[in-house]
């Protein structure tokens, strides 16, 4: 069936909208509790991101760089648009800052995460956390972590800036006019 033959309407974007979103339970292999495997509790979780935002704020490099899966579509996707990276094409742009001492400062502030035992040999745990920065205010990091040798790696990791509804126009705006002037 295509979106208009269930009754969807057509947005501004050309897009269709649903009619209506029907909620489906997953199976419940995938609700699970964590198993009893090593390595592979939130806590265990939390611990990864905690590294990882301590191995930023010391410029450590190759802690940082290992709270990531080996994975060759392992991902940071950055507050910039632009910054959609393998993590090779994030540690080359990191590489100079970390050098320099110059790495960045992400206070978690509160997190979530939720793990997800696919099968018997898999898992994955998503995760958003509420951070702060000196610099840039409140910030938001989601995600998704894989477990890889009874150790969770970072799969995803995606950092953002959360706008509050009421200043979105204003921002995003700007945010056109500078994507109009940047051809």
């Amino acid at each position: 069936l295509t979106p208009a033959s269930r009754g969807g309407k057509k947005t501004a974007f050309g897009r269709f909208e649903p009619r209506e979103f029907r909620c489906v339970q997953a199976p419940s292999s995938m609700m699970t509790s964590p198993s009893s495997r090593e390595g592979s509790t939130t806590g265990d979780a939390s611990k990864l991101l905690d590294s990882f935002h301590e191995a930023a704020a010391s410029s450590n490099e190759s802690v940082y760089f290992s709270c990531f899966s080996s994975s060759p579509t392992a991902r940071f996707l950055g507050s910039d648009g632009k910054e959609n990276w393998t993590v090779e094409e994030f540690r080359l742009y990191a590489k100079p800052h970390f050098a320099a001492g110059n790495g960045w400062v992400y206070k978690p502030l509160k997190r979530k995460i939720e793990i997800s035992n696919l099968s018997d040999a898999t898992a994955i745990a998503c995760f958003d956390e509420h951070l702060l920065s000196e610099k840039w205010g409140h910030a938001r990091g989601t995600g998704v972590l894989t477990l890889e040798d009874n150790h969770w790696k970072i799969m995803q990791y995606h950092l953002s800036f959360p706008i509050p509804n009421e200043l979105a126009p204003e921002i995003t705006k700007t945010i056109l006019k500078h994507s109009h002037t940047q051809g």
